[in-house]
């Protein structure tokens, strides 16, 4: 009692900027006490002069110098039931260690309290708590009981009956619970959350949505279940937290649970925490308690920070470790963001591992939407019709519930425009505009026009517009490109897309191209998209982008193209028409190009090697040399590379089809010099990969494997991915000839991979069925069947009868094996 006395007596003679630092910090211990009894109102403006006992004019006053010397941050806060967003503050990691560097000098000056204890460590916790909890708790009937004093029953004399260990409760619930009252639905996402907690193997789900989907509330519902049976910490992140606040809901759940290590560090007190010190103490400190953790937008989590989710999935341990017995689940980790989160798992995780698991959490069914329009009492409304403008967006579908089909756009129009657009000077604007054509995160550089300076984009990224996904890295924000983009005006999205094609055409990958194809169609600029389409029409169709080749084509039908516009939209039909086996309308379409380029040998030469390739894949050897002689003719007169080294490969495929096999070689080697002076990374590892077929064919195994390890490694460094299955599938072939049968499924392995990637069918089905029969001769027959199920099914969806014929023979093939085994 005596100590607390003389403690009142220090707090009455601190100066008051010190005591407000002093508080912010008790403040923090205190939540680590009192967990939820400590709320987001006690950090207001009125909330603090409340606690302090003086007026909020002179609150301001004190709290001014503390802003500017950054010890102090100020943020609105949103509280329910109050339409405008109070100021709140929280002391900024300066501050912190400003707080604690006085704190020590009045340890140094009243050490001699005894009833704290004789360490600086001890005696700071206590010196915390008791300023905090006399100052802040003296009228509150729920405080805790202070350390070491006994419960009491109310009429009863001596200590009461040991109290039941209490439920796990929701680490501050009031911040955490936000549940829309319009939430209607989501029984499956509501499933599989379930699911995920009680019985799934992986370890974090994340949750990926648009602004105001409702990923939020539905985790909020999920919360309210499983906090009965699990304790749960929940945290909404916020662009400005530091690490200390961002780890403060988990370590006051695992103090709760009698682990309190993280907590003391998050207080500072024995040194600034980092992200190896959290990891050393949650790879123990997680094990053997059952938890859940939530993390809500976590796209806003500082980009420093993401490591931490990194080391909670590194600290439960693997995901292929047994289900723990007795209803424990250990340690699961759900968060929710606008877009996948780079900086926290790998694709490996997440498909091979099994470690993560992706929600996409997508607008409401028909049926929901219909549910949510009862709610809402709206009538006259079609369900369908709402659903098919709004996509099923909840936010939306309440706009129109109130302002009908036309006043929920005009509605949302008029917010931007108030709250956002007419806050922002024309420069800004512009910046911003530019900024909603990409599609993906772009470096400032790429942000091409006048106005663009660093200090816009900085400032673009605070007003929460722009995120900025990695170092000089940007994306507008998805709520602002559906809104911003639709204002634009037609001929600023012109140019803003034209921006946006003339950088990614510097990158000179296939992707920048395909992105660069995409910019220039929406920029009406047709010829320059089929100019750029047919010189890199091979690549494109490789990667599967043949929906954007159509694009471009649909685009051109009704303008009048010259005659270089005509032989590029030619030139891409009839490779659109080759690889598809459509020979003959190959053909017609490279007869209209050659009729439009008489006297230019440089298209004359590429539309003649076209045509021999064509007649090539349908047999007719000997006019295909004669075209191929003819392009190599005029490709020779104008030194063109590329097609010279296209003329060569074709023409010893020719030979290796025919049968002359070192006459193929002949010609694949010269095609081999001119690619690598043409540089085309592509065509060198498909020509590599077509002299490995020869060479095996002549019996040179080792030779063969030779050039198909020499066009992976092509390949890989281009991301070419269907050649590199391609080079990957003919490896493990001569691998499993040589009885090389381990080295044969670990590349099979690879280039299923790819082929799931792509999208490529026929090839994964090929490449099961062949790693079918090394795991039969390995006595791993259940693999094998499992492959070959998996190679059926896909099968089955493409209808392809030579394809199930072949997967039927390899079941016959294990079968075989395993009744000899």
């Amino acid at each position: 009692m005596r100590g607390r006395m003389r403690l009142g007596k220090i707090w009455g003679a601190i100066p008051p900027p010190t005591r407000l630092l002093l508080f912010f910090e008790t403040v923090k211990e205190l939540r680590m006490w009192g967990g939820a009894r400590v709320v987001v109102e006690d950090m207001t403006q009125k909330g603090i002069a409340r606690r302090l006992g003086m007026s909020v004019p002179r609150l301001s006053t004190y709290l001014a110098p503390l802003k500017k010397e950054g010890l102090v941050l100020e943020a609105r806060v949103r509280l329910p039931g109050l339409r405008r967003a109070p100021l709140a503050y929280s002391l900024t990691d300066e501050g912190t260690e400003e707080a604690i560097r006085n704190m020590k000098k009045l340890l140094g000056k009243w050490l001699e309290l005894g009833e704290l204890g004789s360490e600086p460590q001890s005696a700071l916790s206590g010196l915390c708590h008791v300023l905090a909890m006399e100052r802040s708790l003296d009228a509150d009937p729920s405080r805790p009981p202070r350390p070491g004093a006994p419960d009491r029953v109310p009429g009863k004399a001596g200590p009461s009956r040991p109290r039941k260990p209490a439920r796990p409760e929701l680490v501050d619930l009031r911040d955490a619970v936000q549940i829309s009252p319009h939430f209607v639905g989501r029984k499956r996402e509501l499933a599989e959350l379930d699911l995920f907690l009680r019985a799934d193997q992986a370890r974090l789900f994340t949750v990926i949505g648009p602004a105001a989907i409702g990923k939020t509330s539905l985790v909020s519902r999920f919360v309210m279940s499983a906090m009965k049976t699990v304790s749960v910490a929940f945290h909404i992140c916020r662009e400005w937290d530091s690490l200390r606040n961002f780890l403060e809901p988990a370590a006051e759940l695992l103090a709760r649970l009698g682990r309190k290590r993280l907590q003391y560090y998050i207080r500072g007190e024995l040194s600034p925490i980092t992200i190896q010190e959290v990891a050393n103490i949650l790879k123990t400190d997680l094990q053997d308690i059952s938890a859940l953790l939530l993390f809500d937008d976590i796209q806003k989590l500082p980009f420093d920070y993401r490591p931490i989710l990194k080391v909670f999935l590194s600290a439960i341990g693997p995901a292929d470790a047994p289900s723990p017995a007795g209803g424990h689940i250990g340690i699961k980790v759900v968060t929710t963001s606008r877009e996948p989160v780079t900086g926290v798992f790998d694709h490996r995780e997440l498909v091979v591992k099994g470690l993560v698991r992706e929600m996409e959490l997508r607008g409401l069914t028909v049926e929901e939407t219909l549910e949510l329009l009862e709610k809402e009492n709206a009538k006259g409304l079609s369900a369908e019709k709402v659903h098919q403008m709004t996509g099923g967006h909840p936010l939306y579908i309440e706009l129109i519930t109130r302002s009908g089909m036309t006043g929920a756009v005009r509605d949302f129009r008029k917010f931007m425009g108030t709250e956002v657009m007419g806050r922002l000077s024309p420069e800004e604007r512009a910046v911003l505009g530019c900024l909603t054509v990409f599609r993906m995160p772009v470096p400032y550089a790429a942000i091409q026009v006048p106005q663009a300076t660093p200090e816009i984009l900085d400032r673009l990224v605070k007003l929460g517009l722009v995120s900025e996904t990695s170092p000089d890295e940007y994306l507008a924000l998805d709520i602002v490109i559906e809104t911003v983009y639709r204002a634009l005006r037609n001929e600023d999205k012109r140019l803003y897309h034209a921006v946006a094609a003339r950088y990614h055409r510097g990158l000179e990958s296939t992707e920048s191209i395909t992105e660069a194809l995409h910019h220039l169609v929406l920029a009406d600029d047709v010829l320059a998209a089929l100019e750029l389409g047919a010189d890199n029409i091979h690549p494109i169709i490789q990667l599967g982008h043949r929906a954007l080749i159509e694009k471009i084509l649909d685009a051109s039908r009704n303008q009048e193209l010259p005659a270089r516009g005509v032989v590029a939209a030619s030139r891409m039909r009839s490779e659109m028409a080759l690889a598809a086996g459509e020979w003959r309308i190959a053909q017609i379409h490279l007869d209209k190009a050659l009729a439009a380029v008489k006297g230019d040998e440089l298209q004359e030469g590429m539309l003649l090697m076209a045509q021999a390739n064509a007649l090539r894949e349908q047999g007719q050897m000997e006019d295909a040399l004669e075209k191929f002689f003819a392009a190599e003719k005029a490709a020779k007169a104008v030194y063109d590379l590329p097609t010279l080294a296209g003329v060569y490969r074709g023409i010893g495929k020719i030979h290796w089809r025919m049968g002359d096999l070192d006459r193929a070689m002949e010609f694949l080697k010269k095609s081999l010099d001119y690619l690598k002076a043409a540089d085309m990374g592509a065509e060198h590892g498909e020509t590599l990969v077509d002299m490995g077929v020869v060479e095996s064919r002549l019996g040179n195994r080792e030779k063969a494997i030779e050039y198909y390890n020499r066009a992976i490694e092509e390949l890989k460094q281009g991301s070419w991915l269907d050649p590199l299955a391609r080079a990957y599938n003919n490896l493990g072939v001569e691998h499993f000839l040589n009885q090389n049968l381990k080295e044969a499924i670990r590349v099979w392995e690879k280039a299923i991979e790819i082929h799931k990637e792509v999208g490529n069918k026929r090839g994964l089905i090929f490449t099961l069925s062949n790693i079918s029969t090394p795991y039969s001769q390995i006595k791993q027959c259940n693999r094998a069947l499992r492959c070959l199920d998996s190679a059926m099914k896909v099968a089955n969806e493409t209808d392809d009868d030579v394809a199930k014929a072949l997967v039927l023979y390899n079941y016959g093939l294990v079968w075989l094996w395993d009744t000899i085994s």
